[in-house]
């Protein structure tokens, strides 16, 4: 593995960790509530375990839910409050642990070349032509993004900052 690719798996292994004890204290009989116009945490989750999908198709492995997922949790899906077209925290969370799982074995097995090959999809394909720009993308600015907005949902919620320094 890379020196690089290594600093990518650790980043998202940090945010990963931060994103399940953020989903840890959230209350279930909340999980599917919007709060203002931003997305439910069960929008965020679904969002971000489809993400990890994402990135196992882009290493060439099969997708276990990627179609399933799609049209709830994907890119253009309404987002907000999912209702019972969603997952449950419960499945959500064995989605995340189990596409963590995927994520991290696709990643090494990384073959040398693989990802300096173009990425075979429209999304954000100007950007991030190649599969190691958008593999880039899905486990750090991605992840990242999302799970800065389940911290703004948190703090609207009234709950602390999970990140305790000093």
């Amino acid at each position: 593995m890379t020196a690089e690719l290594k600093t990518m798996q650790n980043l998202f292994t940090m945010m990963n960790g931060m994103l399940t004890q953020m989903i840890s204290e959230i209350d279930d009989d909340r999980f599917d509530e919007p709060l203002g116009d931003g997305n439910s945490p069960n929008w965020i989750v679904g969002h971000l375990a489809l993400g990890m999908e994402f990135a196992v198709s882009l290493l060439g492995g099969e997708s276990e839910v990627l179609g399933d997922l799609m049209p709830v949790y994907g890119p253009g899906s309404p987002g907000g409050r999912i209702g019972d077209t969603g997952r449950s925290k419960e499945e959500l969370v064995e989605l995340l642990e189990r596409g963590f799982d995927r994520v991290n074995e696709a990643l090494a097995n990384v073959k040398p070349g693989q990802l300096e090959q173009p990425q075979k999809t429209t999304i954000l394909e100007g950007p991030l032509p190649t599969v190691g720009d958008m593999l880039g993308h899905l486990l750090t600015t991605h992840f990242g993004m999302h799970i800065g907005q389940l911290s703004a949902w948190r703090r609207a919620a009234g709950m602390e900052s999970i990140l305790k320094l000093g």
